[in-house]
């Protein structure tokens, strides 16, 4: 007996699909929808320019996906509508559009409202590439991306805002003991015993080599030496010693807090702030455990263990 005959895909013309969804025909627009979506890749550029503006013409949901396939395959022919929505309802979804294809005059005028959140990023790269003669707000950026934007926009970054981005990163991931920043380097292994550094941080190695092209010589000199002593203290350090002697099974992780202790401590005090929550360490943390939980405090008297401290 031969298989049975699967559905076949597209067995209604495109053109009817898009026809239900245009006059809204009763107990098709859904299917009309999630049919036009997903085809739309596969269609004409004929098909996808109409589709396109009709979504723009209808409700949020749609007009979200239209914003987002305007930008993918942009034409000229979108800007009165875009621009009608956006004014309409200034949905932060169609910002982008906006950034990318409309006037620099356009976009002078209502700046203010496209430099929030996510979009800010995007501005600043249209106006670099428009070479209009502004300042990123660094503020408004992540470090990686206000460094993006200079080079871009042919500015130039002094070696004391460079070492304000290197030890502003280093105390957002000394004070918190899970960040952003947390990814370790893939480009060499750290072995066991060594003592993980600042740059093995890939957030703090790429801002490095940024830096370093960008000319910034003098910042990126006492920053190596600053994270040299920061490597001897560390080695040095009894609670990577004890580390060392134990070799716990999560070796990688108790080495990265201590780590991040010991940067927190000799980061220069013009980075620190009196309310900083510093990271405890092993011993700090249990006893805070079981002084909230006296099952925990039971569980390590029974087991006798013990713990890697500083």
């Amino acid at each position: 007996m031969p298989y049975p005959v699967l559905n076949k895909q597209n067995k209604t013309p495109i053109a009817t699909i898009v026809k239900w969804y245009l006059i809204r025909k009763k107990g098709k627009v859904v299917k009309a929808r999630q049919e036009i979506q997903r085809r739309f890749c596969g269609l004409d550029w004929n098909v996808q320019k109409k589709i396109i503006l009709a979504f723009l013409s209808s409700g949020k949901t749609d007009r979200a996906w239209a914003y987002k396939q305007s930008v993918e395959y942009w034409d000229d022919a979108f800007l009165p509508k875009v621009k009608e929505v956006f004014e309409k309802y200034h949905e932060k979804d169609c910002y982008l559009p906006v950034i990318r294809y409309f006037p620099t005059s356009y976009i002078m005028a209502h700046i203010d409202e496209l430099s929030v959140d996510h979009s800010y990023h995007n501005l600043c790269c249209r106006l670099a590439y428009d070479h209009v003669d502004f300042h990123p707000d660094r503020r408004k950026l992540t470090p990686k991306g206000y460094l993006y934007v200079m080079q871009l926009a042919g500015k130039k970054v002094d070696d004391a805002e460079a070492s304000d981005l290197l030890y502003g990163v280093l105390h957002e991931l000394s004070t918190n003991r899970y960040t952003k920043f947390d990814e370790i380097s893939p480009r060499h292994e750290v072995e066991k015993g060594v003592p993980l550094i600042a740059s093995d941080f890939v957030y703090i190695y790429v801002l490095i080599q940024r830096l370093t092209s960008m000319g910034c010589y003098m910042a990126i000199k006492e920053f190596a030496d600053w994270e040299e002593k920061l490597s001897s203290t560390v080695r040095y350090s009894k609670a990577f010693k004890d580390l060392n002697e134990r070799n716990p099974g999560d070796y990688n992780n108790r080495r990265i807090v201590i780590t991040k202790r010991f940067i927190y401590q000799l980061l220069p005090e013009k980075y620190k702030d009196p309310n900083d929550k510093i990271l405890p360490n092993d011993e700090v943390l249990l006893e805070t455990m079981k002084a909230k939980n006296t099952s925990v405090s039971v569980l390590i008297n029974k087991l006798g263990l013990t713990l890697v401290t500083n």
